[in-house]
């Protein structure tokens, strides 16, 4: 069984365990998660 992801007003995972330069906004709902690369468009699971 796979948990849920949280709601949109809180952070991806993702977001909580890597550096704080690397979090940005996800390319399909604004929430806040791990950016791959300079300038990525990252996407939040």
């Amino acid at each position: 069984m796979t948990t849920p992801p949280p709601p949109l007003s809180e952070p991806d995972p993702s977001a909580l365990i890597c550096p704080g330069d690397q979090v940005g906004l996800c390319a399909g709902c604004q929430r806040k998660t791990h950016r791959y690369g300079s300038g990525g468009s990252p996407l939040c699971s």
